[in-house]
């Protein structure tokens, strides 16, 4: 039968460290030639996967334009919406003259009628 050490009195933290190296002291290390080959291992898959990741979004991208180039051709683009390639810089994509727009002059609208506090109107 295994004996249970008693719960110790000392400080928490202090006896945590304490216990932490007791079971350091029980691990086994692996050797260098064990801890270079690991790393390569580690090193190679991240390599491959890296290279996996990469190809997925390359044939995503791809995809993607041909949908969007496949859409423009069934549904043409505005004038005012920016194409693919071009750079949106905020300036309308086409020039309106102004000066042959015909703007109402303003008229001003006067109220001959006042509310009373019951809601109803009445004529001046």
């Amino acid at each position: 039968m295994s004996e249970l050490k008693p719960a110790s009195k000392k400080n928490p933290i202090i006896n945590y460290f304490q216990e932490s190296y007791e079971e350091l002291k029980k691990v086994t290390w692996p050797t260098r030639n064990q801890a270079i080959r690991l790393t390569f291992i580690v090193i190679g898959f991240c390599i491959v996967f890296s290279i996996l990741v990469g190809a997925l979004d390359l044939a995503f991208n791809t995809g993607y334009v041909y949908l969007v180039d496949l859409s423009g051709k069934i549904a043409p683009v505005s004038t005012t919406t920016p194409v693919a390639g071009q750079v949106a810089t905020g300036e309308p994509t086409s020039k309106v003259d102004l000066s042959k727009l015909k703007i109402p002059a303003e008229t001003t609208v006067t109220d001959s009628s006042t509310s009373t506090p019951n809601g109803s109107t009445q004529q001046k």
